[in-house]
């Protein structure tokens, strides 16, 4: 029974990783890929690139690999706390970047950091600035 208690803590934790990296993941590759993103924080996009990497990688095999029990082990729970860890770095820096770019025009404090991301990602692209202009600037109508 304890063996299969701790076989089901690990299966546990491994999933509610799994799902964080996930999400994690959408988030940052929605983000990287757009090209002035990805030339504004190169760095940045290196290492979600390496992730990337893995993260595809380990979706083949579990793909490959379609059982629960098989793909919950120690090994799988350790790497995606590693890849969680590198992620909430990536995070953390583009929070810094985002705080970077409020602090040189401060009008983008009224606006989500989603919402500057998206801005930053479109810049080019005249009718997306002005979708977040409403929000920059009261009164602007």
């Amino acid at each position: 029974m304890e063996q299969l208690q701790e076989r089901l803590i690990i299966m546990s934790e491994t999933l509610e990783q799994w799902k964080e990296c996930q999400r994690n993941w959408l988030y940052l590759e929605n983000i990287f890929s757009s090209s002035d993103i990805r030339k504004q924080r190169l760095k940045d996009f290196t290492d979600f690139d390496a992730v990337n990497r893995q993260w595809t990688k380990l979706m083949k095999k579990v793909s490959a690999k379609r059982i629960v029990k098989a793909n919950c082990s120690t090994t799988r729970l350790q790497d995606f706390t590693k890849y969680n860890q590198a992620m909430e770095r990536i995070i953390k820096n583009l929070d810094v970047f985002l705080e970077e770019k409020r602090s040189e025009f401060p009008r983008f404090y009224f606006i989500s950091n989603d919402e500057l991301l998206q801005l930053l990602a479109h810049q080019q692209d005249i009718s997306e600035v002005n979708r977040h202009l409403n929000k920059c600037f009261d009164n602007i109508k």
